[in-house]
């Protein structure tokens, strides 16, 4: 039989004795535990300490150690000297973890939110309080994400669905050497299941509120044996939305319709929001060509037809006067916001004819238009290939190849004030092809030196488009002068973005003793990127008539490059301590402006870099029941990156304004605990907690725009100052009758701004959720069926909001989905 150059690694029960002298062996070796759980049968001696309950139930209170591999190669998460969080894919299933966006929490200052309305469908991630909340594919993510070590390269679609996933890796703090670009605050790592000889199978349904209907599968095929295995997963997910659209004009009938294109619809209801729709599946090929060639090739696909995100006026003073002298939403819009802890809205995503400012009379395609109505849905189809190769050349030396090659293809609907007077509309589409290719040499030298030297290459196309209808028929009128000038945006196109990276890199980990490590690392990265700007007549032929007609065929090139370096040290004092001190450094790429409205605002921005300092301590006590990991960290945060909304004015002509700006310097400080113990019987506790503060030290202002009230006193948008998560569940042995495990989760996430000024409208505020779960485990492990309610409290928060300054003041939220029960029954093969 051929050996498995990386088998699976199931549970294993030995001794206490065995265990302590195995796990000292490999101390003193210089080598870190690649044991995936380990067992413990409890000697006489120890027992004594322990209740005869615990001696009964020793498979399931014993700690879990994750093989990690975020230094390139298997480790133990315990003997990493990095700050990591890993979680099994049976652990997120305790949880009711099924999306990208639910580990927010999961660790210490990680938050994780779906995108709102304006920004897109996707995941806004931030670690240690970088990140990235609008997912236009022109601009970086401030976290890197990796699905099977292939890194994805926008926010648009990374809302991803967790369906047969074997571990989750959070790492926090720059990555720069370890992940390379756009991993400055960290990098999320998702690792589907592999292919093995055993069956593993599963079909799974649940059911639940707002008519919520899930089936997932997956299973383990051999095609040939020893050499040749596949697995094929899937999953459907349907849930109507919990925000309810309701025609205004229905429940208000002392008014009249303005648009015969708002249907009729009994109990004054146009639809939903915040439905979901998504079906998912995965191929995974793994072939053992012999004991020292591994290849594992995965196909997958998505397709999602999920409904817009929940969004919620909650405030409008909306001042814009149209062409025929009037309001472009009557009376300012504040009467359109509803109750205010209620899921309803007045949108329509149908915008109202209008006549364009006279400034634009005779020009192509101005004059009188016609409503405009969009399905509020958003779309995604995507699907991609990647490919692991492995060769073991020698017992020192292993190639690793990983390829990836995906393609992505979606549009969103944007409606902006939340009433049947839409204050912009607009129909983004989009697209994006990414390759990329990264191979690695592991080797060990001199029996103390494990070293890794690699390059990555990455390919990017994205298009970027659709119709935009920003404050459509209005106009300005200069108070000294008396002149009009034109206030709307309207234009259509699809604007290229090509985009290019590729990096070296070398790390290295020298044991100097058995216990002592020092480690290093250093990547080099060179990047460009390209944005040609398509700013057509919707209405016409030929460039826009508005003034953003201007910058149609225009383009703006980006290139950068960058070092980042890693230096740490390691110390291992006994077998369940380790300490460790590191600086390491990260980046985040670059870029054009991808929303200028006139010529002057078509800028480029530099990279975002960090410098960080961490000391952390990993640990485990009483004989591996109770482990404590912790971490300290200081950053320098430079040439931060942020928009500015502030109007530009050029003469006495006000313009709209959404441009990148390198703002500034900042510190960001903070500290992050991690507990886990099963101190008796079945009883199990997880716990963390992080904290984390920003100080600007260090304002810049851009040239020809200001950054309007920012002070050295702002808060950093999307970043909560602390974050308090704690699970608990108790498995009680039913003897024949299996197991029943009630668990309770809670999480508690501080205040945050949602702009650089620190408006109190686009304040969220602190909240605490509860999420409750009984799973009953039959004897055989066959059969499972569990029963559970997310925001057990029904508490109304908001996710998130989008401030918008004057002279519309339209501020909408994204609430987050009201208390919610389901049931599911799984049964294992």
């Amino acid at each position: 039989m051929k050996k498995l150059i990386r088998p699976d690694r199931p549970s294993i029960a030995v001794d206490a004795f065995v265990r302590r002298s195995l796990r000292s062996a490999r101390m003193r070796a210089g080598l870190r535990t690649s044991a995936v759980t380990v067992g413990l049968a409890l000697s006489v001696g120890s027992a004594a300490a322990w209740s005869a309950e615990a001696a009964r139930a020793d498979d399931i209170q014993l700690l879990e150690e994750i093989i990690v591999t975020a230094q390139f190669r298997e480790q133990g998460l315990q003997s990493t000297p990095v700050a990591i969080t890993a979680m099994t894919g049976a652990q997120l299933e305790q949880k009711s973890l099924s999306t990208v966006t639910d580990l927010n929490a999961l660790a210490p200052n990680l938050t994780a939110a779906k995108g709102t309305n304006t920004n897109g469908p996707s995941a806004q991630l931030f670690i240690r309080g970088v990140g990235q909340s609008d997912g236009h594919p022109g601009l970086e993510p401030g976290v890197g994400l990796y699905v099977d070590d292939v890194y994805r390269g926008l926010l648009l679609g990374t809302d991803l669905d967790l369906t047969d996933i074997d571990r989750v890796e959070v790492l926090r703090g720059p990555q720069g050497t370890l992940s390379g670009k756009n991993s400055l605050g960290g990098s999320l790592k998702l690792f589907s299941k592999k292919p093995s000889d055993q069956t593993d199978g599963y079909v799974q349904g649940t059911y639940g509120d707002f008519n919520r209907i899930e089936l997932r599968a997956g299973g383990n095929f051999t095609l040939v044996p020893d050499t040749l295995y596949a697995r094929v997963s899937g999953a459907s997910k349907q849930i109507d939305g919990y925000m309810q659209r309701i025609d205004y004009f229905c429940t208000h009938p002392g008014t009249s319709p303005v648009n015969t294109q708002i249907p009729v619809v009994p109990n004054c209801k146009l639809g939903t929001e915040g439905g979901i729709d998504t079906q998912t599946l995965r191929v995974a090929l793994r072939w053992i060509a012999s004991d020292n060639i591994e290849n594992n090739l995965i196909a997958d696909a998505t397709r999602d037809r999920s409904e817009v995100p929940a969004q919620k006026l909650i405030a409008s003073n909306n001042t814009q006067v149209t062409a025929g002298g009037g309001q472009l939403v009557p009376g300012g819009g504040s009467q359109y916001i509803t109750g205010a802890r209620s899921y309803t809205t007045y949108a329509t995503f149908v915008q109202p004819g209008f006549t364009d400012p006279a400034p634009l009379n005779g020009k192509p395609g101005a004059g009188i238009h016609g409503a405009t109505a969009l399905t509020p849905i958003d779309p995604i189809d995507a699907w991609g290939l990647s490919d692991n190769l492995s060769w073991k050349i020698s017992d020192q030396y292993t190639l690793t190849s990983i390829t990836g090659y995906r393609r992505y293809s979606g549009t969103y609907s944007i409606q902006v004030g939340g009433s049947p007077f839409p204050a912009q509309l607009l129909n983004d589409t989009w697209s994006h092809r990414q390759f990329t290719e990264e191979v690695r040499l592991n080797g060990t030298s001199f029996d103390r030196l494990d070293w890794t030297v690699g390059g990555y290459y990455y390919d990017q196309l994205a298009y970027f488009g659709g119709l935009k209808l920003l404050n459509p028929g209005t106009q300005t009128t200069n108070p000294a002068t008396g002149a009009v000038a034109v206030n709307e945006t309207i234009f259509t196109g699809s604007d290229p973005i090509p985009s290019k990276s590729k990096s070296g890199f070398v790390h290295g980990v020298y044991r100097l003793t058995d216990q002592l490590s020092l480690i290093g690392g250093v990547r080099y990265t060179n990047e460009n990127k390209t944005y040609t700007f398509q700013r057509l007549n919707p209405y016409g032929p030929g460039p826009s008539y508005n003034p953003v007609g201007a910058l149609d065929g225009s383009s703006k090139t980006y290139s950068g490059s960058r070092v980042d370096y890693r230096a740490g040290v390691e110390y291992q004092w006994t077998e369940s301590l380790m300490t460790y001190a590191q600086w390491s450094t990260g980046f985040r790429g670059g870029g054009v402006n991808p929303r200028p409205f006139i010529v002057q605002q078509e800028t480029t921005f530099k990279q975002e870099t960090e410098q960080a300092s961490e000391l952390g301590f990993k640990s485990d006590f009483l004989d591996h029941h109770v482990r404590v990991n912790a971490a300290a960290f200081y950053n320098q945060y430079n040439d931060i990156v942020l928009v500015n909304t502030a109007p530009m004015v050029i003469g006495a002509i006000s313009f709209p304004n959404s441009t990148p700006l390198n703002i500034g310097k900042a510190h960001i400080y903070g500290a992050e605990l991690e507990i886990e113990a099963r101190p008796f019987g079945g009883l199990q506790i997880d716990a963390s907690a992080g904290y984390q503060h920003f100080k600007l030290t260090q304002l810049n202002q851009g040239v020809g725009v200001t950054v309007a009230n920012v002070s050295l006193n702002t808060n950093e948008p999307y970043a909560p100052d602390r974050q308090v998560n704690i699970g608990v569940q108790y498995v009680y042995q039913l003897g024949t009758a299996g197991t029943i495990t009630p668990r309770i989760d809670g999480n508690y996430q501080s205040k945050f701004f949602t702009d650089i000024q620190n408006q109190p409208l686009g304040l969220v505020a602190g909240r605490t959720l509860m999420n409750l779960r009984t799973t009953w485990k039959s004897a055989s492990q066959d059969w499972e069926t569990a029963a559970g309610v997310t925001n057990l409290t029904n508490k109304f928060y908001y996710i998130n909001k989008v401030y918008g300054a004057p002279p519309t003041g339209i501020t909408e939220g994204q609430p987050g989905a009201p208390r919610e029960w389901f049931v599911t029954v799984k049964r294992n093969f």
